[in-house]
């Protein structure tokens, strides 16, 4: 379904084409080989973001279903590292995402959980974290840790744009 809108998209006059969330990239390689226009890849949009930072190993949350796939692993260049939660925290990032930020809820004890996993993670070296879910953001806030973090939703909206406005 998400082919032939993408499609239909590119029959409209799209110039380009996003999956607007980190999860749905994992089929993205099938949807870039139906269409003909450029899809902006979320993880390619995140990587450039990295380079310019200099970043090398970076800490990854998001769904579990991302973590537990290779879309970051197989789509980021081999020069950067992911670091991942353990499977206990990611359990625990998953019921967080899905049984409260999705309904609305912004909890502190997550907030403090979420800080103290992302510390975790600096810990075994992580240089930044990679928000790699829509919702995480409006929990975690770049003042609320002490590394460079990566909004995978804004980076890869602000990567549209400016394919947009190239001449």
């Amino acid at each position: 379904k998400i082919i032939d809108i993408a499609f239909k998209l590119e029959v409209a006059g799209a110039d380009c084409i996003l999956l607007l969330s980190n999860t749905t990239h994992i089929i993205a390689s099938e949807v870039e080989k139906a269409i003909n226009v450029k899809l902006i890849h979320i993880v390619k949009s995140v990587e450039k973001e990295l380079k310019q930072n200099k970043i090398k190993k970076v800490a990854l949350l998001g769904t579990k279903y991302t973590l537990e796939s290779n879309l970051y692993k197989n789509n980021l260049s081999q020069e950067i590292t992911i670091i991942k939660p353990s499977n206990e925290q990611i359990n625990y990032i998953n019921k967080v995402i899905y049984n409260e930020l999705i309904l609305g809820e912004f909890r502190e004890n997550s907030r403090n959980e979420f800080k103290k996993i992302i510390t975790e993670l600096k810990s075994k070296g992580a240089e930044g974290v990679i928000l790699g879910c829509t919702e995480i953001s409006l929990l975690i806030k770049p003042n609320d840790i002490c590394i460079p973090v990566f909004d995978s939703t804004k980076i890869h909206a602000l990567d549209a744009v400016k394919f947009m406005l190239q001449d």
